[in-house]
């Protein structure tokens, strides 16, 4: 793990960029909605600040020109609060190494622009995840609201409610500009699940979860990958 202070580094050239990269910001930028310290910003302002500065200098890197893609979504929706959400979607199951009745998976989904920036990736197609935030600047290529998230019908009989419904904005030179999913259910082992598609790789855990839905033609509707 190293700090944001290597970004630039990393995307110096191809050959430096990792093929996937996860960039969580520090608590003063990451979407919370009380101050990381008295007189700071809080909530999307701050993360909005964060990725005006990472998510165009990762767009301007050679290796996201190549075929990178950012990933942008929250860990969780509120769990308080005038907005609390804690309802699970896609067939999510109980924690193995967890009590009964505890932990359940969280859900990611809905067009918008939270997270934190992810990262670019010199494959083509391949792709990074991040955490809170909100949009960061246009680039060259466009953004793509991800599917919504249902309730707690989706999960196995006796699930504890998940992580609530969040955005997951994805922006890459395969995915339409503007364009918005509203058809599928994903969570975040669907999100998993589809980077190790990208990358030609076995489902971990829960990602191998039989019908669990992952981004097809309908994310990547800006041509083949």
């Amino acid at each position: 793990m190293t700090g944001l202070e290597q970004l630039a580094g990393d995307l110096a050239s191809p050959s430096k960029t990792p093929a996937l990269a996860y960039i969580v910001p520090d608590r003063c930028h990451d979407g919370s909605d009380e101050p990381c310290a008295l007189g700071r910003p809080a909530g999307l302002q701050a993360a909005d600040s964060f990725l005006r500065g990472v998510v165009p200098e990762i767009e301007a890197s050679a290796a996201y020109k190549q075929g990178g893609l950012i990933a942008i979504t929250f860990d969780q929706a509120p769990q308080s609060g005038a907005n609390a959400d804690s309802s699970g979607c896609c067939l999510s199951s109980a924690y193995p190494n967890l009590p009964a009745g505890a932990g359940p998976a969280g859900t990611v989904g809905a067009s918008g622009a939270s997270g934190a920036a992810g990262a670019s990736a010199p494959a083509a197609g391949a792709g990074s995840t991040s955490a809170t935030g909100a949009t960061g600047s246009g680039g060259p290529t466009g953004s793509s609201g991800n599917a919504g998230v249902t309730g707690s019908s989706g999960a196995l009989a006796g699930t504890p409610p998940g992580g609530g419904r969040v955005g997951l904005l994805l922006i890459s030179k395969y995915v339409k500009p503007g364009s918005v999913n509203v058809i599928s259910d994903y969570n975040h082992f669907s999100l998993l699940a589809s980077i190790e598609d990208l990358f030609g790789l076995g489902r971990l855990g829960y990602a191998g979860s039989v019908g669990l839905p992952v981004f097809d033609a309908s994310v990547y509707n800006a041509g083949s990958h």
